[in-house]
């Protein structure tokens, strides 16, 4: 678990400049990506979100990462 997350969602945030996402974008971008609860990743104005292509990648990451959940 800790590996995935250092691989794939702590970039977003170390990259800050890049994404400029807050703690709350990459939880509700791992909700919606692990299909944990029907919501938008997006977050509502003003604040970023991580974009809707990252969060199909990382849904992917996730089911090759962890298959038995």
């Amino acid at each position: 678990m800790q590996a995935f997350l250092a691989t794939h969602v702590l970039p977003f945030r170390a990259c800050y400049a890049c994404y400029n996402v807050s703690d709350a974008a990459l939880d509700k971008a791992m909700a919606a990506a692990g299909g944990w609860a029907p919501l938008d990743p997006r977050l509502l104005w003003p604040y970023s979100s991580v974009p809707d292509e990252e969060v199909a990648m990382l849904a992917e990451a996730a089911r090759m990462a962890f298959p038995e959940w």
